[in-house]
């Protein structure tokens, strides 16, 4: 049965799809809406160091996640 199966998070009501989707929406909307701000040319270094850190944060919770499904 399908609610059998957890989830990203382990929970068996919390659909991967769903963990997916809002990834891509999440995408799409942040490209969106700093395409059209100005202000991003003149922050650029700012807004890079953010990004990598948003992505280390998201690389080590995925790898939390993995890792505790896996044990």
């Amino acid at each position: 049965m399908l609610l059998d199966r957890p989830g990203l998070v382990g929970f068996a009501f919390v659909d991967n799809a769903g963990h997916f989707g809002g990834l891509v929406g999440g995408l799409f909307l942040g490209w969106l809406f700093l395409r059209k701000n100005e202000w991003i040319k003149e922050k650029e270094k700012l807004l890079e160091l953010g990004g990598a850190a948003a992505l280390l944060a998201l690389g080590v919770i995925s790898a939390i996640a993995v890792y505790q499904m896996m044990v």
